[in-house]
């Protein structure tokens, strides 16, 4: 059984690495370096007491199924040796493999011919795969010996066996999901772009299911979530907003602690102050903007290896920047020559400057917020923002709209609201993530559209636009306004046929709840009156 002393422990020497890098390298005074490493001491002491990757544990058996097409006697009969309980199955017959570590479930093919159906699935600890599909190759309690050897892998699964600890990386707010409870599937880029497995999607509930456990905290769904309902609890962008605070007027080197600072042997120009960050990809448009503007100085990502989503959003971002400044905002080097030719070409950015009170926003709208303080009164046309982030623009066709109100009540980027007083429909593009739900939840045919992954770089893009609007439909017993005409004509024309001679039920159509209940009241009882 192991102890408390073999949970994971945050790396301490962090740092100390990172200030003796800086002292090393910089080329500021030393009356400047003495601020910096206070900077460095700061941000470091509020990473470590306010994170919120919290920490837990599982227990891990020792039941293990071996996948491989051909026998693995001698390694049956060693794990079978060491308590272990082994199940043997042909890659052929495996149909699907669920769950995390401690809990895996292993389904196998029907023995019926021609029957794709699966058996009751056999469930395990942890798996030995000889070679594994490329989506299992990151998944935490699954070995392929095909590429670790046998004898690293059983040191891994050995290692992992009794109690097992890991720290929770990702905060999920299920209000916020565009996936979750959904009719239809609009989202679930973070399953897409996930490489452990460890979220994946319920399609029976429709919901989001995430393992912890399972999860190797890389943070590609926050970076990907349109919404921010995925936060890194690490370090959420609260926290991250703070850290940005302690470097204001510096340029930010960001490192993932995955670089060895000890082989980054390059000089570091006057007021380059480096942050050590966990990993690198769960940053987004949100965090890049936060540092840029809360500095005014570009930022630079030096990072050994980079994915299709991060160079995504750094595209994005030197976009807007190239339109409304000719400046490059983020600096993406992936070796020490790049990193020398973006020392080179920085250039400060204080037009840029914002520094609000985020607490409590959500991603959207402070992404919003902050590219409207970049554009000002300005327009500089649009940029495109597929394929991982998406913006777009909900738009009305003709006169159909009637102001019911039902893409409002399915928006959860808030988007789109309306206006209760003035009968209107509105929205804040810069919100719109481009889901699309509104147009599938639209009872009028054709009646919304939505222009897809096109950011439009003019202020009317971040206010809000009137798409539809109506006059209110006053009650015809108490006067009382309560609903969009339109709307109220509708459902006349639908219901009124079907009341056909009731009287008593189509002069309701046109009256308000309150009436409406007191007409219906009041026939009910003058029809017992008569009885």
């Amino acid at each position: 059984m192991k102890s408390a002393k073999d949970a994971p422990k945050r790396k301490s020497d962090i740092y100390t690495h990172t200030v003796n890098f800086y002292l090393q390298h910089s080329k500021d005074i030393s009356e400047k370096k003495e601020q910096n490493i206070k900077k460095i001491q700061d941000a470091r002491e509020i990473t470590f007491d306010f994170s919120e990757d919290i920490e837990r544990s599982i227990e891990v058996g020792k039941k293990v199924i071996i996948i491989s097409p051909e026998e693995q006697t001698a390694l049956i009969e060693g794990l079978t040796g060491c308590g272990y309980t082994v199940f043997f199955f042909d890659p052929a017959n495996i149909a699907q493999v669920v769950g995390s570590i401690g809990a895996l479930r292993v389904s196998t093919k029907s023995t019926k011919q021609d029957e794709e159906q699966s058996n009751e699935a056999i469930q395990a600890d942890q798996l030995i795969w000889f070679d594994a599909p490329e989506a299992f190759a990151q998944r935490k309690g699954i070995y392929d010996p095909a590429k670790l050897g046998v004898e690293e892998t059983l040191a891994r699964l050995k290692a992992q066996s009794g109690t097992h600890f890991f720290l929770r990386k990702i905060k999920y707010d299920r209000s916020l999901c565009q996936y979750e409870n959904r009719h239809q599937e609009i989202c679930a880029r973070c399953a897409e772009v996930c490489p452990s497995g460890s979220i994946t999607k319920n399609l029976r509930k429709n919901s989001l299911e995430i393992q912890q456990a399972d999860c190797i905290g890389c943070g590609r769904c926050v970076a990907v979530c349109p919404t921010g309902a995925l936060d890194y609890a690490a370090m959420p962008h609260s926290l991250f907003q703070d850290i940005c605070a302690l470097y204001e007027e510096n340029i930010v080197l960001l490192l993932p602690d995955s670089i060895n600072l000890d082989n980054l042997s390059i000089p570091l120009p006057e007021n380059v102050l480096p942050l050590v960050i966990e990993h690198d990809e769960f940053l987004d448009e949100q965090h890049f903007l936060t540092l840029v503007q809360t500095t005014g100085n570009p930022v630079i990502l030096y990072t050994e290896t980079v994915s299709e989503l991060t160079e995504n959003i750094v595209r994005l971002i030197n976009d807007i920047f190239a339109k409304v400044y000719q400046q490059q905002a983020v600096f993406l080097c992936r070796d020490e020559a790049a990193l020398n030719q973006a020392f080179e070409q920085l250039a400060p950015l204080q037009r840029c400057l914002y520094r609000p009170e985020e607490k409590g926003a959500g991603k959207r709208d402070t992404v919003s917020r902050r590219l409207a303080h970049i554009v000002g009164e300005n327009d500089f046309g649009a940029v495109e923002s597929g394929p991982y982030l998406h913006y777009g623009k909900v738009e009305v066709k003709g006169e159909q709209c009637t102001v019911c109100a039902g893409c409002v009540n399915v928006c959860r980027a808030g988007a789109l609201t309306v206006n209760r007083e003035q009968t209107a429909l509105l929205c804040t593009p810069s919100l719109c993530t481009g889901c699309g739900y509104c147009t599938l939840i639209c009872p009028e045919e054709n009646c919304l559209q939505l222009v897809r992954d096109r950011l439009s770089l003019a202020p009317e893009y971040f206010s809000q636009n009137v798409l539809a609007e109506d006059e209110l439909f006053r009650c015809i017993e108490c006067g009382a306004g309560f609903a969009p005409a339109k709307s109220v004509k509708k459902v006349r024309a639908i219901m009124q046929p079907l009341f056909k001679d009731d009287a008593v039920k189509i002069k309701t159509l046109s009256c308000c709840p309150d009436c409406k209940a007191k007409i219906m009241l009041e026939a009910t009882e003058g029809h017992l009156s008569k009885i």
